[in-house]
């Protein structure tokens, strides 16, 4: 934050106004990025993924206080089961979509076939993340992404 000598001397009330909205601005430009919609076969069983993905994120956060071989164990036990419920998951969702596209239904609707097939290579596609680049201000106010270099030192 650059401050000009008319905002040093402002009141400690408004100086510390003016930081607060600076810093909310500054976090609202680094957070902003693009929200995807999920998969669908996330959104078809959400509850159960969720369900899943707390047991292993509690899994996790006793292996990291205790660091003990059970709770390690516990650890991996847990992450094997989420893959699991992801893979039976995919599967019941997939099983879905084939089954709304039989060959007599080729037969007579070929367009709905192809976007019933193009729909399940999207949801297994989609998933993937983008990269998205660390991007700060340096001193001169300038805008300057973090290289993969940066991130390491």
């Amino acid at each position: 934050m650059n401050m000009t000598e008319e905002e040093m001397n402002l009141p400690i009330a408004d100086l510390l106004k003016t930081f607060e909205n600076f810093v909310v601005k500054s976090a609202n430009k680094i957070t902003l990025e693009e929200t995807r919609p999920q998969c669908d076969w996330f959104t078809q069983s959400e509850y159960i993924l969720l369900l899943q993905i707390g047991i292993c994120n509690k899994a996790f956060e006793d292996h990291e206080r205790m660091r003990t071989k059970e709770s390690r164990t516990k650890l991996n036990e847990t992450r094997a089961e989420l893959q699991r419920v992801v893979r039976k998951v995919k599967w019941k969702w997939q099983a879905y979509l084939v089954n709304k596209c039989q060959l007599t239904c080729f037969k007579n609707d070929t367009k709905s076939t192809w976007n019933i097939d193009f729909e399940i290579m999207e949801g297994f596609q989609t998933h993937h993340k983008k990269y998205n680049p660390k991007t700060f201000y340096d001193p001169n106010g300038t805008q300057q992404q973090m290289t993969k270099r940066m991130q390491e030192e």
